[in-house]
């Protein structure tokens, strides 16, 4: 999950925040240390890369290779696309590809 890997959480902690709006869609209510938390890895990820608005597409590469999982992009024909360092990407598991 996107959120989990910019907060700097697991995916079951963030689920275990999760509730239900008004029309049955899923939401999170968040307590203030895990706000804090995304903000300051994402502030912490923009001075990195030297930029006050970092791209949260690299942002969210950076994590997931620093807690060694892989990021996964669904495309709308079910092609699944293998994230990896910016410029890199794996199509389907196959080898990296610039």
């Amino acid at each position: 999950m996107a959120t989990a890997l910019i907060i700097g959480v697991s995916a079951e902690t963030l689920r275990s925040h999760a509730v239900r709006d008004d029309h049955g869609r899923a939401a999170y209510r968040l307590p203030e240390t895990l706000i804090r938390s995304g903000r300051r890895r994402t502030r912490e990820f923009g001075e990195m890369t030297g930029t006050t608005e970092p791209d949260m597409g690299d942002a969210l590469i950076h994590f997931a290779n620093l807690e060694g999982v892989e990021l996964i992009f669904e495309d709308a024909t079910g092609e699944r696309i293998t994230l990896s360092a910016p410029g890199f990407w794996r199509r389907n598991g196959g080898a990296p590809t610039n």
